[in-house]
């Protein structure tokens, strides 16, 4: 039960395939909040906040899903992820690494124990 253990690391990687197959078929500026971001980056702009929320949501799904890490490690294991997840949206955007959510997927896989299947 849960999302700790196996199922948790395979719903880690399940985040990547997924934004791997969004991004290839609606994504090819990257990320529509990293966009926003760069245009809107006052915090007191009425959008601010909706820019920030997405980014804190992928943070806690990453942490949750890795929570059978243990809080601090779940906490750095999280912003880990989230970062690799961040850097493949930016980069898949710019069009310069040729498979940026498989080598983000593959790093992933690594950092949560996966074994290839």
């Amino acid at each position: 039960g849960g999302e700790g253990g196996e199922g948790g690391a395979a719903r880690v990687l399940a985040v990547f395939d997924a934004s791997r197959d969004w991004s290839g078929a609606y994504g090819a500026k990257g990320c529509a909040m990293v966009n926003a971001h760069a245009e809107i980056s006052d915090p007191a702009h009425p959008a601010y906040p909706v820019i920030a929320a997405q980014k804190a949501w992928m943070l806690e799904l990453f942490t949750r899903l890795v929570g059978e890490l243990g809080p601090g490690e779940a906490d750095r294991v999280g912003r880990v992820l989230m970062l690799l997840h961040e850097g493949a949206l930016v980069a898949h955007g710019l069009g310069v690494v040729p498979d940026p959510f498989g080598d983000a997927r593959e790093q992933a896989r690594e950092l949560v124990g996966v074994r290839r299947s």
